[in-house]
């Protein structure tokens, strides 16, 4: 494994210890750069719902067209403000490392990078 795949692996763990109970049925289809701030995102839901009993369920956190989505239920006007904040982070965050990127196109393919990762 890789340095990246590591990190990856130890924000996971990290995200679904923390944050288990709102990711029961999610499936994570993004890139190891996104991982900071996926974890970010539900460290707010979770302040926004923390002792209500009431939280979202999300069921995908994935990229598609270069950002970040997230589906689930149970999501308010406020979990969904806070989730289009991080779709627009997501947008200006290299999909590979987390450094400031911007949206670029490969073919078909629209992705996040870094003046670095963009190269590779």
């Amino acid at each position: 494994m890789t340095k990246t795949d590591w990190q990856f692996v130890k924000y996971l763990d990290s995200i679904e210890h923390e944050y288990g109970y709102m990711l029961e049925h999610t499936g994570f289809y993004v890139c190891p750069g996104w991982m900071v701030l996926i974890q970010d995102m539900l460290r707010e839901i979770d302040a926004l719902h923390y002792g209500t009993g009431d939280h979202p369920e999300f069921t995908d956190i994935k990229e598609k067209f270069g950002r970040l989505r997230v589906y689930g239920n149970n999501i308010d006007d406020e979990t969904e403000a806070i989730i289009d904040r991080y779709i627009i982070l997501s947008g200006e965050t290299c999909m590979t490392c987390g450094a400031p990127g911007q949206m670029r196109e490969k073919g078909h393919w629209l992705y996040v990078a870094c003046d670095e990762h963009a190269r590779g």
